[in-house]
């Protein structure tokens, strides 16, 4: 994942001031029993910030792949 996330920063770091990249990775337990197992919720994302010209932009994919984060 580290080598997906410098690869969609470093074309924006030619052309922006600041750019970020992350993953987050979140699992929740919800109170819903489903056949006698409690029910889990996994979410993922990519967000992307750049500062470019004085301002912010920001993108974000719930896609986790290559061509999602591209």
């Amino acid at each position: 994942m580290l080598d997906l996330l410098t690869d969609v920063v470093e074309p924006a770091a030619e052309r922006g001031a600041h750019v970020d990249a992350r993953r987050v990775t979140r699992a929740e337990e919800a109170l819903l029993v489903r056949d006698g197992r409690v029910d889990a919720d996994v979410t993922e994302g990519i967000g992307v910030r750049v500062r470019a010209n004085g301002a912010w932009g920001f993108a974000a994919t719930a896609d986790v792949s290559r061509q999602g984060a591209q």
